[in-house]
């Protein structure tokens, strides 16, 4: 979308008011020719000219009235779509499942179905049973598990562009705004394909509906979500764009969208599992100097329900604490006080003692 500067509005603006300098001049203008020709003896031209000034005036104001609707109220609508484009092409390093650990069933499906990496003899069979590709997915589970990873990585190994979004940015603020995003953001898919759009926070734009009273609020959601409804229905026989959305509150979105053909075909995010935890405290533990006595396996195995995002702060809080202490090197100490001060601030509920089943072990961690 087009982005319009201050300076430009300001201009729109002051030829908003020389317009109305011009009306104004107008009006004086018909009301001293018509003493005029009324001082002169001319009554039968004032009385055309003093019949005739409501109607000028009126024509002045209608023109007016336009000239400032589509000079600035409408051309406040035209703001920027902050979209994110990744080319696949680009040169840049790719991200991919290598990069992403997921349950090895869900990677195996996605490379399947979505990112079309399958034998030949599974192809055959495919086309012999009739299986369509499905093209859209819905990412849910709880927050800090890199959703948005793992749509990039199907990208990645997809060889396809990867465009995202976030969902609140396609609710309009003025009518018809937030209709024309979501046509903006298929209509620049299409322009990218093959490629990946990508829906962070889906839920935003994707409200349940109900026949009760709207809001405000909820008639821009529902415009938008029945313009995006129609453009995932435009794209369902095509292979070359999948459309992912991504959610922490997957019971709040409008069935209509999660149903079969649509986004149907779900997929559940869990916390990290206790290898997939290990490997993430490596990770964000890799560059930094450690006492012998630290053993990441023990803190993996008593962090049971944290997430990735989870874990990242607690290193990060650790390593500070360390460095309150004017230690170079993160020792065990450092992870206990961690937890007592996360636990006391109320940023972290969760301590060593807490127990969380997990029925699902969808996991990811990012290199």
């Amino acid at each position: 979308m087009k982005v319009v500067k201050n300076s430009e509005l300001l201009k729109r603006i002051l030829l908003c008011l020389i317009c109305i300098a011009i009306i104004v001049s107008i009006t004086f203008l018909l009301a001293y020719l018509h003493s005029i020709l009324l001082n002169k003896g001319y009554e039968v031209a004032a009385r055309y000219i003093n019949e005739a000034m409501p109607i000028a005036l009126l024509t002045a104001l209608l023109f007016m009235a336009w000239f400032v609707y589509d000079q600035v109220f409408s051309k406040m609508k035209e703001v920027e779509l902050p979209i994110s484009i990744e080319l696949a092409n680009s040169g840049d390093k790719k991200i991919t499942f290598a990069d992403v650990v997921v349950d090895d069933s869900l990677k195996q499906r996605l490379r399947m179905v979505c990112c079309n990496q399958m034998t030949e003899e599974m192809r055959k069979m495919f086309k012999n049973k009739s299986i369509n590709s499905l093209g859209g997915y819905i990412l849910y589970g709880p927050p800090g598990n890199g959703k948005t990873l793992i749509a990039r990585a199907v990208a990645g190994e997809s060889n396809m562009n990867f465009i995202s979004i976030s969902g609140s940015e396609l609710i309009g603020v003025y009518i018809g705004h937030g209709a024309h995003a979501v046509r903006k953001l298929f209509e620049m898919a299409k322009k990218y394909s093959p490629c990946i759009v990508f829906i962070d926070e889906i839920d935003a734009v994707a409200p349940k509906r109900s026949g009760g009273f709207i809001n405000n609020s909820a008639y821009h959601c529902r415009e938008s979500l029945t313009q995006l409804l129609t453009a995932i229905d435009g794209f369902e026989s095509r292979k070359d764009i999948i459309v992912i959305g991504a959610t922490n509150l997957i019971d709040d979105i409008d069935p209509a969208l999660i149903r079969p053909g649509r986004l149907g075909q779900k997929v559940f995010v869990s916390n990290p599992n206790m290898k997939a935890r290990q490997k993430i405290l490596e990770l964000y533990m890799r560059d930094t100097d450690t006492d012998q006595k630290l053993n990441l396996k023990d803190i993996a195995e008593k962090t049971q329900g944290y997430s990735g995002a989870e874990l990242e702060q607690l290193v990060n809080e650790a390593k500070i604490c360390a460095v309150e202490q004017g230690r170079s090197t993160v020792n065990m100490e450092d992870f206990n006080r961690t937890f007592q001060r996360l636990s006391h601030e109320g940023d972290v509920v969760k301590s060593f003692s807490d127990v969380c089943v997990q029925t699902e072990e969808t996991c990811f961690v990012y290199h």
